[in-house]
């Protein structure tokens, strides 16, 4: 610590003190460097920071599991407070803030076995060990990170539940000539786009092409089991029109309905 500058022995006390007092910054900016009490406003300037904004834009960086924004968005927070040269009871206070919404949106949680007050708790114990705001902000970063990443497999359970629905609502319905992407979404309440990426996701195939796959299937099946004509094993897999129908199977099997059922009554 580098106290005031002094032009006689008679003052070096006040040097000395005022070099003691800025080693509080420590806390702030961390060990193994030099403070000089130049570099420090006094601390009745000190006023409150507004980190409302801020704890909004974290908790959407984790309820979206954006491990980057989360960590750039707690480093602005933490700067702000270096910034502030606040003193580091002041610093708890607003840490305290931060932990509380984190909790609660931990608790907000449908499945979460967690026992949230046990959690804030072992996160507060973490704190009050750490000496440095460096040393704090790991500390919350990893609590971020730990919720985020709750919210991120319940977030993948739901969506693989919907793919699953959807797939067996396709086994099902397939025989509907009116089954759409607009009707299975209406069902399901939820939105085209995202249940288009999400079944894209956990079945490898678009609506259409596993709707497609199930009818062609399907066809085969009758084809090759019953002598019914084109346009009933087209009525039976959800076609109103065979001409429609034979253009589909033979650009899913390489053959017409007709070449497919002569080829399986040869076997």
């Amino acid at each position: 610590g580098l106290g005031h500058k002094v032009t006689s022995l008679t003052h070096i006390n006040k040097s000395y003190d005022s070099a003691s007092s800025v080693l509080e910054y420590r806390f702030l900016y961390g060990g193994n460097r030099i403070f000089d009490i130049c570099d420090f406003v006094k601390k009745d300037t000190i006023k409150n920071i507004d980190i409302s904004k801020d704890i909004k834009r974290l908790l959407l960086a984790v309820k979206i599991n954006s491990i980057e924004d989360v960590k750039t968005i707690l480093h602005e927070m933490m700067e702000d407070l270096r910034k502030s040269q606040m003193t580091q009871s002041k610093v708890y206070v607003y840490l305290q803030i931060i932990l509380f919404e984190l909790g609660s949106l931990l608790e907000s949680l449908d499945s979460t076995e967690e026992d949230t007050t046990k959690k804030q708790e072992e996160i507060l114990q973490l704190l009050m060990k750490e000496s440095t705001l460096e040393d704090l902000e790991k500390v919350i970063c990893n609590y971020c990170l730990y919720i985020a990443g709750i919210m991120a497999e319940q977030r993948d359970g739901f969506d693989k539940r919907q793919a699953i629905i959807a797939k067996d609502y396709i086994d099902k319905n397939y025989d509907n000539p009116d089954l759409s992407l607009q009707t299975i979404c209406n069902d399901l309440s939820i939105s085209m786009s995202y249940f288009s990426s999400i079944f894209k996701k956990y079945t490898g195939e678009t609506f259409v092409e596993a709707l497609t796959k199930k009818r062609m299937q399907k066809a085969m099946e009758i084809l090759t089991n019953t002598s019914l004509r084109v346009y009933e094993i087209a009525e039976k897999v959800g076609y109103n029109d065979p001409h429609y129908f034979t253009t589909i199977f033979k650009k899913y099997s390489g053959m017409t309905p007709k070449e497919f059922s002569r080829k399986g009554k040869r076997k």
